[in-house]
């Protein structure tokens, strides 16, 4: 009989690129995100949620924990090809706004507009300051 196995990642490091997150986030240092308040992706790869790719399809559980204002999140850029942390400012129904503590130089949803919550990776529960 064939077993399946399921590897999910619950909680992964991340390091801080840029600036739009000062001075609580600055270049070089650690945040370790917690993925499984908001749901997790069993699978490989960002899929829009129910799409199918071959016979993978994306699945997204969400557990207890729901978003709240002044969350530090990560999530996927509305194009998909970057993964931002900011902090949550407003929480609507479907979507929510996110701005960077350091307005000059933050990417958020002054630019981009509200977000889809579909696009949250996790949330930051600690953050290691680079020396």
């Amino acid at each position: 009989m064939a077993g399946v196995h399921i590897y999910i990642h619950a909680l992964e490091w991340s390091v801080v690129k840029n600036r739009s997150m000062l001075p609580v986030l600055a270049p070089g240092d650690q945040v370790l995100i917690e993925k499984i308040s908001y749901g997790f992706i069993y699978t490989p790869g960002y899929y829009k949620p129910g799409e199918t790719h071959g016979r993978i399809k994306r699945y997204r559980y969400h557990l207890a924990r729901p978003i709240q204002e002044r969350d530090l999140v990560t999530f996927f850029s509305p194009d998909r090809k970057k993964v931002l942390i900011k902090r949550v400012f407003q929480v609507n129904k479907d979507d929510l706004t996110v701005l960077g503590d350091n307005p000059e130089k933050s990417l958020d949803s002054k630019q981009f507009g509200a977000i889809s919550k579909d696009l949250i990776i996790g949330r930051v529960i600690y953050i290691k300051k680079s020396e």
